[in-house]
């Protein structure tokens, strides 16, 4: 007859598993992981999709509640001229210097009070940016009334849909939201890929840090646009897979696809085809006063 401790010895080593059992055990755990891992890859990009949405939104309020304070009137991306120019745009002496430029995020500040927001998740705010202000070499003073405060953001205005300019004159003013025909379809937030984590930008210089995007450069694309570089506005249309998110001017964000962007075969001249035509113009609008639009 077995004795109690024999019993307790059979009772151990039958809960233990074989080499096979444990082969057989993390050979599942593989093949669901390897299921799993695209499944999380993709839902963690659907949800950084679905911030850069809420932040266009947000954003797109602060500037409806801007406009509303200021008679309908948008605000502008930037605000960069000293006053009317004397000898039209190519007079540089006109224009503040870069580092002083007062863009949108200044302005729409007191309405949106969250500098986060105005980053897209695929590139965040990387650390601290400064753009400090310097003296007006005109006059000597400080004309800048932010500090070191940066400029810089990856969610960008649309300068087409909120500046009113002459193309020639250099009169460039804010225009007014009740005069959009289609507020609801005319986007002034849009997300910017660049090549410099956290900054919109062309190159991998800080210095070509953008501030608003200009839909004939940033946006108009090649034949064969599926092959990077991409303009930075398409750039981030495709890191969202062909689905980006858009704040429009009536103060909702929505998603545009792909046949909202100019593309073009062979592209002998896409700025001039986009600028003389009426392409897209609900979306990206359309600030050349008196040129010739063809159909």
């Amino acid at each position: 007859m077995a004795t109690r401790s024999t019993l307790l010895k059979r009772r151990k080593q039958g809960r233990a598993f074989t080499l096979i059992e444990l082969l057989v055990v993390i050979a599942i755990i593989a093949i669901l992981a390897a299921i799993l891992f695209p499944v999380f890859a993709q839902a963690k990009k659907a949800a950084k999709a679905t911030t850069t949405l809420s932040n266009a939104k947000q954003l797109t309020i602060g500037f409806h509640i801007y406009s509303t304070d200021y008679d309908d009137v948008m605000p502008m991306t930037i605000q960069a001229l000293r006053g009317t120019p004397s000898n039209g745009c190519g007079d540089w002496s006109d224009w503040y210097p870069g580092n002083e430029y007062v863009g949108i995020l200044q302005t729409t500040y007191p309405y949106v009070k969250n500098i986060d927001l105005s980053w897209q998740a695929f590139q965040p705010k990387p650390g601290s940016l400064q753009t400090p202000m310097v003296p007006d070499p005109v006059d000597g003073v400080r004309t800048g009334t932010w500090g070191a405060w940066s400029k810089e953001e990856t969610i960008l205005p649309n300068n087409i849909a909120l500046n009113v300019w002459d193309g020639g004159g250099c009169n460039i003013a804010s225009r007014s939201l009740t005069a959009v025909e289609y507020p609801a379809e005319l986007g002034v937030y849009m997300p910017v890929v660049g090549a410099l984590q956290g900054l919109a930008t062309w190159s991998s210089d800080p210095k070509d840090a953008m501030v608003d995007i200009d839909p004939w450069y940033n946006s108009s694309v090649c034949s064969g646009a599926d092959t990077p570089p991409f303009p930075p506005v398409y750039a981030a249309f495709k890191a969202y897979n062909s689905s980006m998110p858009v704040g429009h001017a009536d103060g909702h964000a929505g998603k545009i696809k792909s046949n909202a962007f100019y593309i073009k075969q062979g592209c002998p001249d896409i700025v001039n085809d986009f600028a003389t035509k009426a392409y897209s113009s609900k979306l990206w609008g359309f600030y050349l006063q008196g040129y010739p639009i063809n159909p």
